[in-house]
């Protein structure tokens, strides 16, 4: 009898020492989404909806500077004298910041092509393992804490200008990461670098690695990638790092300061490198407005002679320098090439009646260089179609979160057009310090490529011919009306 008691008490202590290992083994798994681990709490449901933090992972170790506020958050807390759980803790709806919207769990009706529409899934896919179900509420820019650390290996390939974001993340691996909360996407030649300048004046923007990332655009993913790409994954957490530097800056003022990205091609450019048959001109937009849903867009345009003119002079001299193309590049050179270009997209509109295909891929078929106009000369009509490559962007973003500025404007009163971006980002009120910092700005900082001679009395018609600025005004009237009524401003008609 007594055997038998001890027998039963010795089995019961088995079991609850098994209990006690398997409830050790499942609090301490290291459950990793597909390529990162972020931040988690033990009250995981509640600090998800409060911190935005991602569902799927475990606990672990909190970091230093975040103990103070888990401490506050998990244990109870004094509401007008009663103390209240964590669970009565809620984030105001209105500052719930998310990724991945419910309005973007579906890829746009439009988009048929089943290639291409594999290729963003498996895009967004990886975005969203590397992204927190929610940002840190109480920062204005979109911000979370992340350990990347298993994947440093592919940060370590980013360019001298980051590496101390890059050491930074190998030293400490759990860390603030931030995406930009306002974008300044174009257009190229048109003044985004004086704009980024300006934006500079105000305390409230701190600098990311550079002025432009120039990381999800550019053509970057290509329907022949094999399916899963490690490089999709890799381009978002290279993007990612362009704003560590910014990150110190955020957390000291996390109600204030923000991070933007001012690259100048992201309101035209593709993220995927277009078939011929099919063009997704509203891809960038998509991919934008699908991680980044409430960020602030501003573009400047410009007069499209002045645009294609500074734009062909920039890139044809170095692409003809490179390809060791001997050509005069200059007023009959310029001409010449417009001349071509443009006869090849009216060609491109005779058999396909699209605007939007024809400039994206009128090169393709109807380009036909003469011997007088190398392939080095450069005529990006493209990134000179305001309304077409606009009108994408408000597909999926308010009209009130697109800013559209004129580089007319940018030159007569550089500190007004400072003032309007500040007010359109929500920017504090400047003070006279900033006030005089702008207006110390000298106007000679603005003019684009060959500021200096082509704008120099007496030689402008060495670089472009009167009847080339004609032609150029002939070309690009008809879509310089539809971007007048679209912003209902008559000075986008840009009249000489």
């Amino acid at each position: 009898m007594y055997r038998e008691k001890k027998l039963s008490s010795l089995l019961i202590c088995l079991c609850l020492l098994a209990l006690i290992i398997y409830l050790y083994l499942l609090n301490g798994t290291d459950v990793r989404s597909t390529t990162t681990k972020l931040l988690a709490f033990p009250e995981r449901s509640t600090a998800t909806k409060v911190f935005g933090l991602h569902e799927s992972t475990s606990a672990t170790t909190i970091p230093r500077e975040l103990q103070d506020v888990v401490t506050k958050l998990l244990l109870h807390r004094q509401v007008d004298g009663t103390a209240q759980s964590v669970e009565s803790i809620r984030t105001p709806s209105d500052l719930i910041y998310r990724p991945f919207p419910d309005s973007k769990n579906t890829l746009p009706k439009e988009w048929s092509d089943p290639s291409r529409t594999k290729l963003m899934r498996e895009v967004l896919d990886n975005f969203r393992a590397l992204l927190p179900s929610e940002y840190l509420p109480e920062y204005r820019n979109p911000c979370w804490f992340a350990d990347y650390s298993n994947v440093t290996s592919h940060i370590a390939s980013l360019s001298q200008l980051q590496d101390k974001a890059r050491k930074g993340l190998e030293s400490h691996q759990w860390r603030m990461h931030c995406l930009p909360y306002f974008y300044v996407m174009g257009y190229s030649k048109c003044g985004t670098t004086m704009l980024w300048t300006l934006l500079s004046k105000h305390p409230d923007y701190v600098r990311p690695a550079g002025k432009e990332a120039a990381t999800l655009s550019k053509r970057r993913y290509s329907v022949h990638f094999k399916i899963p790409y490690p490089g999709i994954a890799n381009s978002l957490l290279k993007y990612m790092s362009f704003f560590d530097l910014a990150v110190t800056r955020i957390k000291a003022d996390r109600a204030h300061h923000v991070t933007g990205d001012c690259s100048a091609d992201v309101v035209w450019e593709l993220p995927f490198k277009t078939s011929y048959d099919i063009v997704y001109p509203d891809s960038m937009a998509f991919m934008v407005s699908t991680i980044l849903p409430k960020a602030r867009l501003i573009a400047i345009v410009r007069d499209p002679v002045d645009r294609l003119v500074s734009d062909f002079y920039m890139a044809t001299a170095r692409k003809c320098k490179m390809a060791h193309t001997q050509v005069v590049v200059g007023a009959n050179f310029l001409h010449d090439s417009l001349k071509v270009h443009f006869s090849a997209f009216n060609d491109c509109m005779k058999v396909r009646n699209d605007e939007i295909f024809c400039m994206y891929n009128y090169q393709r078929e109807w380009l036909r260089s003469p011997p007088n106009v190398p392939v080095c000369a450069s005529i990006r009509i493209a990134a000179t179609m305001y309304y077409y490559t606009l009108i994408q962007w408000l597909k999926y973003f308010p009209r009130d979160r697109l800013l559209v500025l004129n580089n007319a404007h940018l030159q007569k009163n550089s500190t007004a057009v400072a003032l309007e971006m500040y007010k359109h980002l929500g920017f504090s009120e400047p003070n006279q310090s900033v006030i005089k910092s702008l207006q110390s700005l000298q106007r000679s900082n603005y003019h684009a490529y060959l500021n200096r001679e082509i704008h120099r009395e007496g030689t402008q018609e060495k670089y472009v011919r009167e009847d080339t600025k004609q032609m150029i005004r002939n070309f690009f009237h008809v879509y310089n009306v539809k971007l007048a009524n679209l912003l209902q401003d008559e000075s986008f008609l840009f009249r000489p």
